[in-house]
């Protein structure tokens, strides 16, 4: 997957996770299922769109690095990491009555983040390979001089 495709998935599922948790949120407060004298419903579309803000900037570099050498890679593992937890963490606090939409865009966003990193992995650990392999290569080199 190309970076930009990978980029515009991440962004595509975060916008659609702030659509379920606005309509799941409204659908709730029209049917009386959260008490009248509860919070505003704002709280947590607000907090949604502070996490959806949150990842997309873990994600930017992540994504934007994960084909790259060295450092780069590792950092992109590390942010890539904390953006799956972000969202099951979330995915498990959604995971109540009612909010059932919400807690499956969360959940979806987590799904493609893993394929992400598993990626991620992969382009890591064939790097190391390469620079393993590169690495004997001169040693062997040198052995028959």
């Amino acid at each position: 997957m190309s970076r930009l495709t990978t980029f515009v998935t991440v962004l595509m599922l975060t916008v659609l996770t702030n659509v379920a948790v606005y309509s799941v949120s409204v659908h709730n407060l029209e049917g009386n299922i959260y008490p009248p004298e509860a919070d505003s419903i704002g709280i947590p579309i607000i907090s949604s769109f502070i996490v959806s803000a949150f990842l997309l900037l873990l994600l930017i570099p992540a994504s934007a690095w994960f084909r790259g050498r060295g450092w780069r890679s590792w950092v992109s593992l590390l942010l890539s990491t904390l953006a799956i937890y972000i969202c099951v963490r979330c995915t498990i606090d959604w995971a109540k009555p009612h909010h059932f939409w919400i807690a499956v865009a969360y959940a979806s966003l987590s799904a493609f983040l893993l394929v992400f990193l598993v990626q991620v992995a992969r382009s890591l650990a064939s790097n190391n390979r390469f620079e393993r392999s590169r690495g004997e290569a001169s040693v062997d080199e040198g052995e028959g001089r």
